[in-house]
C-alpha cells in the first residue's frame, strides 16, 4: 500500500470536512491524511512523452466521432500525468459499480452478513406446524451456484434437516417469502423495458434465489424442422415458456432469443439450432423474485420429506400481512462476508448484487430499504470524500442504467481516498485483474500489464469504461479512469485504446517516485 503523503487543506474546507465527518450518519473511515481540494491537484506536464502517446491512441481517426474522458494519477503523490476532458460527465456503465462497491466496504465492513430470518406462525403438534413458515430476507445474493456450485440447492436441503431436528414434518399452512425489508422494483431507472427477460436484468429484492435466473436448456430435434425440446433448472415453477425454436440444418448457426413480459413470467423463446449441435443455454430473469425463492423452497421440502399443504406465497398479496411479531424465529441465516460478496460484485459485474448492496446501504443507514435511500447514503459517503453530488449522477447501483453520468476526475478522487484507509486491500483484491481473472480475464495478456492491472470494465452499447489501477515498472502506483462515449466502431476497438493505453502506464518509469508533495 503506498505511504501516505502530507497534503495542506484551506482551512474553511479542513472545517467543513470535520462538521460532516462528525454528524453524518453513514460516513466512511477516515483517510489518513485529508485529500487535494478540487481543482489543485498538480497539472500534467504539457508535451510529455506520455502524453504524445496517449494523445495518439485517444486520437485515432476511428474515433473522431467519440468522446473520450481520461484521467492519470500518481496514487503516491498526487500528481496528475495525464487528463483529458476529467472534468466532464460520462456515461460510465459498470464503472457506477466502484461507487457502489465503496461505499459498501467503508460502511458496512469486509465482514458485513446479509441475515435471513425462518420464522414459524402457529403451535406444532405432534410434528405438524399448524401454520405457516415464514422466511424474511434481508437481500442475501449468494443462494446460488456461485456459492455452492455442487448443489444450488445446499442452504434449502440444511434447512428441511432443520425442521426435522425441531420434529417438523408437515406444514399445515403456506411457504410465505416477505420482502418488506427492501425495495423491490421491477425494472430500474432507466434500464431497457425489451431487456427485462435478461439475466444481467434480474430485479433486486430482500429474497433471492439462484441470482433470480432460471437456466433454459434448448436441445435440437430429431429431424430439420422439428421444434427444439427444452428443460428448464432450477425446477420448473414460475416460467411459463412458449416455445417457437427450430431445429435447422447440421452446420447451421445456432441463434436463440427470448423476451419476457415486463410484469410476467411469460417467456416468449424463438430462433433456431442446428441438428445435432450441443444444447444451447439461455438465462431469463424471474420477475417477482420472492414467489420464486418461496417456490423453490417448497419444492425441496416436499423433495427432503416434508409436506407442506398450503401453497409458496409473496407477504404481499396477503392481506392482512402475517405479523411476524407473533411468529416464533427458528434460526437466523447469515451470508458469506462482504468481501466475498464483493468480489463477485466487482470481479464479474454482477448487476443484481449493486442494485441489492446499495439498497441494504439505506436500510443500514437509515432504516429504508430502497433504492433513494441507498443513494442519498452513497452521496453522504462521497461528500465526506469532497465529492459533491454534482460530479456524478447516480440512477442505479450496477451501471446498467443510461441515465447515469460521473466525471473521470471524480473516480480518480474516489480512488486517493481509498488507498489511503486499510479497506483499500479488500478493495483492490475485489477488482479484475488483467489477464487472470473477472471481466479482465481475457485482455492485457503477455505483456507488463498482466497480473498487474487491477480494474473495472464497463459495458453498454457505444460505452466502453476501465477505471483502476497499475503498478508503474519503477513500482510507483498509478490511478486511471478511462471512458468513451458515442464511439460507432466496434467495441473491440475501444477496449484495444484502453488496453494499450494501460501497457503504456505498466510500462512506465520515471527514474524514481516522484517526491511527496508538502
Amino acid at each position: 500500500m503506498p505511504v501516505a503523503v502530507r497534503i495542506n487543506l484551506t482551512a474553511p474546507l479542513c472545517l467543513a470536512l470535520a462538521v460532516f465527518l462528525l454528524f453524518s450518519g453513514c460516513t466512511p473511515r477516515k483517510a489518513k491524511v485529508p485529500l487535494t481540494p478540487k481543482g489543485t491537484e498538480t497539472p500534467p506536464a504539457a508535451g510529455t512523452e506520455l502524453a504524445r502517446q496517449l494523445d495518439a491512441l485517444f486520437d485515432a481517426p476511428e474515433f473522431q466521432n467519440a468522446f473520450w474522458g481520461v484521467m492519470v494519477q500518481s496514487m503516491d503523490t498526487g500528481e496528475v500525468l495525464y487528463r483529458r476532458n476529467a472534468e466532464k460527465l460520462f456515461m460510465p456503465a459498470s464503472n457506477m459499480k466502484l461507487l457502489t462497491g465503496a461505499a459498501a466496504l467503508l460502511r458496512l465492513g469486509k465482514d458485513y452478513r446479509v441475515k435471513t430470518r425462518v420464522l414459524a406462525q402457529g403451535a406444532v403438534r405432534q410434528g405438524v406446524l399448524e401454520g405457516s413458515l415464514i422466511v424474511e430476507g434481508g437481500g442475501d445474493p449468494t443462494l446460488s451456484l456461485r456459492f455452492a456450485p455442487d448443489d444450488l440447492y445446499a442452504v434449502f436441503v440444511n434447512w428441511a434437516a432443520r425442521l426435522k431436528e425441531a420434529g417438523i414434518r408437515e406444514i399445515k399452512g403456506d411457504i410465505i417469502g416477505d420482502d418488506d425489508l427492501l425495495e423491490e422494483p421491477s425494472l430500474g431507472y432507466g434500464w431497457a423495458w425489451d431487456q427485462a427477460g435478461y439475466s444481467y436484468s434480474a430485479e433486486a429484492g430482500a429474497l433471492q434465489f439462484n441470482e433470480n435466473v432460471v437456466e433454459i436448456r434448448v436441445a435440437a430435434g430429431g429431424r430439420q424442422g422439428q421444434l427444439a425440446g427444452f428443460e428448464m433448472f432450477p425446477a420448473p415453477g414460475l416460467i411459463q415458456v412458449e416455445n417457437n425454436v427450430r431445429t435447422v440444418e447440421a452446420g447451421a448457426e445456432t441463434d436463440i432469443s427470448i423476451q419476457r413480459d415486463v410484469e410476467g413470467n411469460r417467456v416468449r423463446m424463438q430462433g433456431q439450432i442446428a441438428l445435432g449441435e450441443a444444447p444451447a443455454r439461455v438465462k431469463v430473469a424471474v420477475h417477482n423474485p420472492t414467489l420464486f425463492f418461496a417456490d423453490q423452497l417448497r419444492h425441496i421440502l416436499a423433495r427432503e420429506g416434508i409436506h407442506v399443504s398450503g401453497k409458496a406465497v409473496d407477504a404481499d398479496d396477503l392481506n392482512p400481512k402475517p405479523d411476524r411479531g407473533a411468529a416464533v424465529l427458528l434460526w437466523m441465516h447469515e451470508s458469506p462476508p462482504l468481501e466475498k460478496i464483493l468480489a463477485v460484485l466487482l470481479k464479474e459485474s454482477q448487476n443484481l448484487y449493486a442494485e441489492t448492496l446499495l439498497r441494504i446501504l439505506g436500510k443500514e443507514c437509515s432504516g429504508d430499504g430502497s433504492f433513494r435511500a441507498g443513494r442519498q447514503a452513497v452521496q453522504e459517503i462521497l461528500q465526506g470524500m469532497a465529492i459533491p453530488p454534482g460530479d456524478y449522477v447516480m440512477m442505479d447501483g450496477s451501471g446498467l442504467s443510461r441515465y447515469n453520468f460521473l466525471k473521470p476526475e471524480m473516480l480518480l478522487r474516489l480512488f486517493r481516498f481509498l488507498v489511503q484507509v486499510p479497506e483499500f486491500s479488500t478493495y483492490y483484491q475485489s477488482l479484475p485483474v488483467g489477464g487472470v481473472d473477472g471481466t479482465l480475464a481475457s485482455r492485457l495478456k503477455g505483456g507488463p500489464a498482466e497480473n498487474n492491472v487491477h480494474a473495472k470494465t464497463g459495458t453498454l452499447a457505444n460505452v466502453r469504461s476501465l477505471s483502476g489501477f497499475v503498478r508503474a515498472r519503477d513500482g510507483e502506483l498509478l490511478g486511471f479512469s478511462m471512458i468513451a462515449n458515442h464511439f460507432t466502431v466496434p467495441h473491440r476497438q475501444a477496449e484495444k485504446v484502453q488496453d494499450a493505453a494501460a501497457e503504456l502506464l505498466a510500462g512506465l518509469a520515471r527514474g524514481k517516485k516522484a517526491e511527496a508533495q508538502d
